[in-house]
């Protein structure tokens, strides 16, 4: 009976809060939170789900040693997705506080206090938009990591 063998580097950490971060981006703001622009939230859904879908994808192949059975270049396909993430959840942390607060990751104190921009203090929409900025900073990390251990190292 094969052993699977849990890679304890930084870079599977990285990904694995990457992953859980997007999780709960993704439940938080489909379980609750006010999203009154269809298209912008379905944006922000997409971007969430393609996401957490690829760094699955990359965790499962690293984990049971899957990458020369892949046909694509492995050694560029984690980089690709995790530009891609970042990308996606900037483009997210952006647009999903733009529906609530204009931006909740820069912007937050000047709107949190004012009652004329209809405030929306519901937890569901805080944590996703906090989730959210962590994650991206979370896929540039992993973006520079391997690049570095792509480009540089190797």
């Amino acid at each position: 009976m094969p052993l699977i063998v849990v890679p304890t580097s930084q870079l599977f950490r990285m990904r694995v809060a990457a992953l859980l971060f997007t999780c709960v981006a993704f439940s938080a703001a489909a379980h609750g939170a006010y999203l009154p622009i269809t298209v912008m939230a379905d944006w922000c859904i997409f971007c969430w789900a393609f996401s957490f879908a690829c760094t699955l994808l990359v965790l499962l192949v690293e984990l049971f040693g899957l990458q020369a059975r892949v046909p694509v270049s492995w050694s560029n396909f984690p980089i690709t997705v995790a530009c891609y993430a970042a990308l996606l959840c900037l483009s997210a942390s952006i647009i999903f506080p733009v529906i609530m607060y204009l931006s909740a990751t820069i912007l937050w104190p000047v709107f949190q206090f004012n009652k004329s921009y209809g405030r929306n203090d519901d937890p569901e929409t805080i944590t996703a938009s906090v989730i959210t900025a962590i994650n991206l900073l979370l896929y540039v990390a992993d973006l520079v990591y391997s690049a570095t251990l792509v480009f540089v190292s190797g």
